[in-house]
C-alpha cells in the first residue's frame, strides 16, 4: 500500500501525456496564458514569504472535460537555505515542493478535478506561495535575502469543454482568446458598420487583446484543434441592434447585427456586459457606467487590498483622463489610511505621490483613521496618470531577539479623487479625453473598409474610452455640434484658424536662428494631429495624413500640447503653439517678412549701427567745421 501511495503521488506530479493531433469539432480547447490575465511578461515573487494570486475565467455552466495548470518557473537565489514552492487552487493544495538548490527552471503541469474548478465561482483562483528559510539566525533579516520566483508567460491554464455554442454572451466575451479578428463586410462599409466595428475592437482592445480587422474569416483554430484565435462578425441586415453567440470558421464567436449594431458592440466596452446572461442579446441602449463629481479609488487601476507592513507597504493606482465623466478634471484627492499600532507608540507615515510629485503626507495611527487631503496642482495631470501611497514605519523586532513583525495598513473604501468642471476651452490634448466620454463622431472623407480601420482604432484607444458612442459621418460638408475626430488633407471649411497650415506648401518646424529642426510634409507615412474648434467652438481632432500615406504607432497617446507630429513608430514631435517660444512654423515655400528680417538679423542690426555711427560722425565733424570757421 505505501508504495501504491507512492506510485499514485509520481504519477499525479508528471505532465499531462502531449493533446491528440485534432480535437473534436464539439470540444473546444482554449488556453488562457498570463497575457490573457494583463501580465505579458509574467510575474514576480519577491522574498520569503510572499504570494501572488491569479485569477483564471472558467466557463460557467459548460461541460468542462478536461483542465490542466501549466507552471513555468524560474527560481533565483543568492545565499544558500531551505525554498519550497506552494500551489493551491481554490482552496485545495495542489502542490508542495522544494525548489532547485542556487535556483533554476521548474515546469509542472498539474490536472484539476472538477471539484477543484466548480469551488472557484466562474474562475480559479490560483495562489503560489514562496516558502522556506534561510537560517535559524534571528540577527538575519531574511528579507534582505534577494529571493526571487519569476512565473513566466509560459504559465497558463488549458481548457477543453463542450457546448461552447450555447454559452451566455458575457461569458464568450471572458472566454475569447487573446488575438481577435472582427471581420466585417466586403467592399466598402455603411457608417453604422464602420462604427460599429470600431466599437467592438475598441472594447477588446481595451481588455488587453490584440485585435486585427478582415473582410474574411481567418482561421480559428491551431494544429491540434486548439482555440487561438476569436471571431467578432459584423453582419448587414435585421432591425434594432442584437448581439449573439454563433459558430464561424470552426468555432465560437460574437455576431453583431441590426440597424443600430454600434448599440450592441459598444456593450462589449461597458460594465452591462455582465448583464448579457442570454446566448442571444437584443439592445435597446448601452450607457457608460454614471459616475459623480468624485471617483473611489476602488474604480482605479490597481490593489486596495490591506498589506502587513514591516518597514514599507506601497499601492500603485492608475487612472486615465479618458474615464473621468464627460466636462471633468481632477482637483484633488481625498485618501482615508488606517494602520494598526506598534505597541511602542511610533506612528507610521504616509506619503501620497501622483506622477511622482509628492502632493500630501502625514502621520498615522490613534483610534481614528487618518485622512489626507490634497488639492492638485494645475499642469500635473496628463493623459495618463500614477498615484503612488506609501506607508513607512520603524520595523518592531530585531536585536537578535525575535523575527520582525508586519503589521496591517490600509486605504480605506471611502477613498476617493475629487473632481471639478470644467467649461474652459481645450488647451492640451488631453483635455479632449473627457469630452469624448460620452460620444466621439468619426468625420472620414470617405467609405472606409475593413483594412482602413486599423490607424481609426489606434486614435480611439488612444483618446476614447471603451464604452462611448461612436458615430462615423463620410463628407466634411457639415460642421460636427459635439466632439469629434476629423481625418482630412485639407482644412475643413468650418475649422477656425489651425496653428499649422497646409495651403502654404512645405512646412517645417524651425529654432529662433530659423534652422530646420523638421520637415512636416516630407518623409513617409505619418499624421499631423491639431486640437482644434469649430466656428462655433465645438472642439475636437483634426488629422491629416502625411504625403506618405497615413501612418500612426498601435496606440495614439496624444497628452500634452495641441499640435503633434506622429508615425508609425510613435510621436516625433509635440508642443503647444500658444505656448512654446523655442520653435516656430515656416513655410519656406513663401515669403514671410518676418522670417527674412530674423534671417539677416545680425546684418541689419550692423548695417543700422554703421548708418548711425556715420551719422553721428558727420554730425560732429560739422560742428567742428564751423567752430574753425569761427575762429
Amino acid at each position: 500500500m505505501p508504495f501504491a501511495r507512492l506510485l499514485l503521488s509520481a504519477f499525479l506530479l508528471l505532465p499531462l501525456a502531449a493533446p491528440r493531433a485534432q480535437l473534436p469539432p464539439e470540444v473546444v480547447q482554449r488556453r488562457i496564458g498570463l497575457a490573457d490575465l494583463g501580465f505579458p511578461d509574467g510575474v514576480a515573487l519577491e522574498g520569503l514569504g510572499t504570494a501572488r494570486e491569479l485569477f483564471f475565467p472558467l466557463p460557467r455552466g459548460a461541460d468542462i472535460t478536461g483542465a490542466t495548470l501549466a507552471l513555468r518557473l524560474e527560481s533565483r537565489a543568492i545565499f544558500e537555505g531551505r525554498r519550497g514552492l506552494e500551489v493551491v487552487a481554490n482552496g485545495r493544495s495542489l502542490l508542495a515542493r522544494p525548489l532547485p538548490a542556487g535556483g533554476g527552471a521548474v515546469a509542472v503541469d498539474l490536472p484539476l478535478t472538477p471539484e477543484d474548478l466548480a469551488r472557484g465561482n466562474g474562475f480559479l483562483r490560483v495562489t503560489l506561495k514562496l516558502v522556506g528559510a534561510l537560517t535559524e539566525d534571528r540577527c538575519l533579516d531574511q528579507r534582505l535575502a534577494g529571493e526571487r520566483l519569476d512565473v513566466l508567460p509560459g504559465t497558463g491554464l488549458t481548457l477543453a469543454w463542450r457546448g461552447a455554442e450555447g454559452l451566455p454572451v458575457g461569458e464568450m466575451l471572458r472566454l475569447l482568446p487573446h488575438d481577435v479578428t472582427v471581420v466585417t463586410p466586403a467592399g466598402p462599409l455603411q457608417p453604422g458598420e464602420a462604427a460599429a466595428a470600431l466599437a467592438a475592437a475598441h472594447a477588446l482592445a481595451g481588455t488587453g487583446r490584440r485585435v486585427a480587422f478582415a473582410a474574411a474569416p481567418p482561421a480559428t483554430r491551431g494544429a491540434d484543434g486548439t482555440w487561438i484565435r476569436g471571431l467578432v462578425t459584423i453582419q448587414r441586415g435585421g432591425e434594432g441592434a442584437r448581439i449573439a453567440v454563433v459558430e464561424a470558421a470552426g468555432a465560437p464567436a460574437l455576431a453583431i447585427a441590426g440597424a443600430e449594431s454600434e448599440a450592441a458592440a459598444r456593450l462589449l466596452g461597458t460594465a452591462w456586459r455582465e448583464a448579457a446572461i442570454g446566448r442571444e442579446v437584443a439592445v435597446q441602449a448601452a450607457a457608460p457606467v454614471p459616475r459623480g463629481r468624485a471617483v473611489p479609488l476602488a474604480a482605479l487601476r490597481g490593489d486596495l487590498a490591506a498589506q502587513d507592513v514591516v518597514e514599507r507597504g506601497s499601492w500603485t493606482l492608475d487612472f486615465s483622463l479618458r474615464d473621468l465623466p464627460a466636462g471633468t478634471r481632477p482637483t484633488g484627492l481625498s485618501l482615508d489610511l488606517a494602520a494598526a499600532q506598534d505597541g511602542r507608540g511610533e506612528r507610521p507615515s504616509a506619503v501620497a505621490l501622483l506622477n511622482e510629485a509628492i502632493i500630501a503626507s502625514a502621520s498615522l495611527g490613534g483610534e481614528t483613521p487618518a485622512r489626507l487631503r490634497a488639492s492638485i496642482p494645475d499642469g500635473l495631470v496628463g493623459l495618463d496618470n500614477r498615484l503612488r501611497v506609501i506607508v513607512q514605519r520603524r520595523p518592531s523586532g530585531g536585536d537578535c531577539a525575535q523575527l520582525p513583525v508586519g503589521l496591517p495598513a490600509q486605504i480605506l473604501p471611502s477613498s476617493t479623487l475629487l473632481l471639478a468642471d470644467t467649461a474652459a476651452a481645450p488647451a492640451d490634448f488631453h483635455d479632449l479625453s473627457p469630452r469624448f466620454r460620452e460620444a466621439v463622431r468619426l468625420l472620414l472623407p470617405a467609405a472606409p473598409s475593413a483594412g482602413d480601420l486599423a490607424p481609426l482604432l489606434s486614435v480611439l484607444r488612444g483618446q476614447v474610452a471603451p464604452g462611448a458612442a461612436i458615430s462615423v459621418a463620410v463628407g466634411l460638408g457639415e460642421a460636427p455640434t459635439g466632439p469629434f475626430i476629423a481625418l482630412a488633407g485639407e482644412a475643413p471649411g468650418w475649422l477656425r484658424p489651425t496653428p499649422l497650415r497646409f495651403d502654404r506648401g512645405r512646412v517645417t518646424l524651425a529654432d529662433r536662428e530659423g534652422r530646420t529642426l523638421f520637415d512636416i510634409t516630407g518623409g513617409g507615412p505619418g499624421v499631423a494631429a491639431q486640437l482644434v474648434a469649430t466656428s462655433g467652438g465645438t472642439p475636437g481632432l483634426w488629422l491629416r495624413p502625411a504625403a506618405g500615406g497615413l501612418g500612426v504607432p498601435e496606440v495614439l497617446s496624444l497628452d500634452r500640447g495641441d499640435v503633434a507630429i506622429a508615425d508609425a513608430r510613435g510621436i516625433a514631435f509635440a508642443w503647444a503653439s500658444g505656448r512654446d517660444a523655442l520653435v516656430r512654423i515656416a513655410y519656406p515655400d513663401q515669403t514671410d517678412v518676418l522670417a527674412l528680417l530674423a534671417r539677416w538679423r545680425p546684418w541689419l542690426i550692423a548695417g543700422a549701427w554703421l548708418a548711425v555711427t556715420a551719422l553721428l560722425v558727420g554730425v560732429f565733424a560739422r560742428s567742428w567745421r564751423r567752430r574753425r570757421g569761427g575762429a
